[in-house]
């Protein structure tokens, strides 16, 4: 992951955002750009009495749906934060509750005792942070370089064979998205190809 390229360093990882996302916006101002233009320039020879008013209108109708479109996006990404700050208070509770962690005993890989709860909490924080900068990424609402560096940050964790147990095993028992359990998957089997099993 030292390329020059941020964009080819994170999809190595299978993160990917469609061409569709990227740059959605840039081909919306163009495409409406070039019609206006073309009004303008040929609105009068095919009967259109005011070139002038049409390009205008097409470019307030491009404005709307432009700030329509921000809009939505902004409602997609309010939710995914909604979302995981309600994955955040569930996780505090299970840490105020002792009780409740008996329901699920599966997430802390068979033993409630303190040492194993707050390691396995641990590498869940973790892997909510990096399935959530992989989700803003892929919905184009961080750059490359931004969702480079939580996937570095998640990398860093993983030099610890312990975190690398964990994390391979609590992101098939979290519920979490089928790219992030392979980014894990990618990102542990690597580290263990180059570092071995330290």
């Amino acid at each position: 992951m030292t390329s020059k390229d941020p964009y080819s360093d994170i999809k190595n990882y299978g993160i990917e955002i469609s061409m569709a996302r990227r740059y959605h916006r840039l081909v919306l101002v163009i495409i409406a750009s070039l019609v206006a233009v073309l009004v303008l320039i040929f609105g009068g020879h095919y009967g259109l009495a005011y070139p002038g008013q049409t390009a205008t209108a097409i470019a307030a109708i491009t404005a709307l749906l432009f700030g329509f479109k921000q809009w939505q996006e902004a409602r997609h990404e309010m939710s995914l934060d909604k979302l995981y700050e309600r994955v955040q208070l569930a996780n505090e509770l299970l840490s105020e509750w002792r009780e409740a962690r008996a329901i699920v005993p599966h997430f802390w890989n068979g033993s409630d005792d303190d040492v194993s709860f707050k390691s396995a909490m641990y590498v869940y924080i973790e892997l909510d942070n990096l399935e959530y900068i992989i989700e803003k990424y892929k919905l184009g609402f961080v750059r490359t370089g931004t969702a480079l560096r939580g996937l570095r940050t998640f990398k860093t964790r993983c030099r610890s064979k312990k975190f690398r147990e964990l994390a391979l095993k609590q992101v098939h028992n979290g519920g979490y998205n089928v790219t992030t359990q392979g980014v894990v998957s990618k990102v542990c089997s690597d580290l263990d190809v180059h570092h071995g099993a330290r």
